[in-house]
């Protein structure tokens, strides 16, 4: 029997105080998300949704005989209706890498900018809105690491704030603002925080907390100047050699949850988010990852914990990690890396003719629908 839910996809016999607004709480023997409505809440989420990806020249013929030439019609039929029919209840993260590779620095990787309000007005689905205030990813090979003390950085991130957070401000369908994906505080590459630091020294270390702890401070500050209502991220963390404990402890002055963005294992999860959530009592959220699966644009091998042998394998490693990770109680939900194939990221829900993945999208359906909340809940 499928699972009955509120309009946002919270579950409406585990109730608490409506607000207007998502928020988090912890109840009966463990942390959730509360909706708009006051219903307890697990966001199962995709991430990345480049509205491109169905203009290249030999598919662009899908987006103008199925979709009308229209991005409205491709988010309300091509991306909404089917991350309804497939259970999942959240966007969450729409920026896209669309050139370059992972971690090449002969050939950098790009994303699409995120989605403006009227897109995510045009889903009417809970979403998860992705700032960049600073251009500090470990991935990035031409990062730039702001002066956070300086006027330009506050004004800058007041700039960032308001030409978002005043339209998103009364939005319930907004769950959270975020930060960058994969930060590098801690590397010492050329020009960043930690450029010439030697972090076992106590007064180094000190000098590095305070310039990170300013960076949430101000960022944090220009989304509150102009919204009181929501929750706010952070950054989406690196695994714990790239995020250590003190990092984790700053992060928890500042933002409701903790994001990470690594290829958690279930142990991983039972231990390190763990951690934590014992260091900041914060929940966490695992805000990107997936199984990869051979397909005609994806060649993959072997060898990465990511890698499955085909798509329904695929899926059924979706359900097998959501039924480990989510009856953790300090654990909100799990995003999925990616919706969409396109000729850069190569990895999706669909095809990069449109076309789902059935014998991985059956199966996450199947759970998504019939099994979340009683595996959040371990019934």
């Amino acid at each position: 029997m499928t699972e009955q839910r509120d309009r946002y996809g919270g579950r409406p016999e585990i109730a608490t105080k409506a607000t207007g607004f998502f928020r988090v709480d912890a109840l009966g023997g463990r942390w959730w998300f509360v909706t708009p409505d006051g219903h307890a809440f697990i966001s199962i989420g995709v991430n990345h949704f480049d509205l491109s990806a169905l203009k290249y020249s030999d598919n662009v013929h899908i987006f103008r005989d199925r979709y009308g030439s229209s991005d409205e019609q491709y988010i309300k039929k091509g991306i909404v209706e089917p991350l309804r029919e497939w259970g999942f209840n959240t966007i969450g993260w729409t920026e896209d890498q669309v050139s370059g590779e992972w971690m090449d620095p002969e050939r950098p990787m790009r994303l699409c900018p995120e989605w403006h309000y009227h897109h995510y007005k045009t889903a009417q689905m809970p979403y998860i809105y992705n700032f960049v205030f600073a251009e500090i990813e470990k991935f990035n090979f031409k990062c730039f690491y702001p002066d956070v003390f300086s006027d330009d950085f506050a004004e800058w991130a007041d700039y960032l704030a308001r030409s978002v957070c005043v339209d998103m401000a009364e939005e319930p369908l907004l769950i959270s603002y975020a930060d960058v994906p994969l930060p590098d505080f801690i590397s010492g590459r050329p020009r960043s925080w930690a450029e010439g630091l030697d972090l076992n020294k106590p007064s180094d270390l000190s000098k590095l907390k305070d310039t990170v702890r300013k960076y949430f401070e101000i960022t944090t500050q220009a989304i509150r100047r102009y919204d009181k209502n929501h929750m706010i991220f952070g950054p989406r963390f690196d695994g714990p050699s790239a995020t250590p404990e003190w990092l984790v402890e700053i992060a928890g002055e500042f933002f409701d949850v903790l994001l990470c963005n690594w290829f958690v294992t279930a142990d991983e999860a039972a231990h390190d988010l763990k951690r934590w959530s014992e260091l900041t009592n914060r929940p966490a959220l695992i805000s990107d990852m997936g199984f990869l699966a051979p397909t005609e644009l994806l060649r993959i091998k072997p060898g990465i914990p990511a890698f499955v042998p085909d798509q329904k394998s695929r899926g059924e490693a979706y359900v097998r990690h959501c039924r480990s990770v989510l009856p953790l109680p300090y654990v909100l939900g799990f995003h999925w890396c990616g919706f969409l194939e396109n000729r850069s990221r190569k990895v999706g829900l669909k095809t990069y003719m449109d076309e789902p993945y059935r014998e991985c999208t059956s199966r996450m359906q199947d759970f998504n629908l019939n099994a979340l909340y009683a595996t959040a809940v371990r019934k």
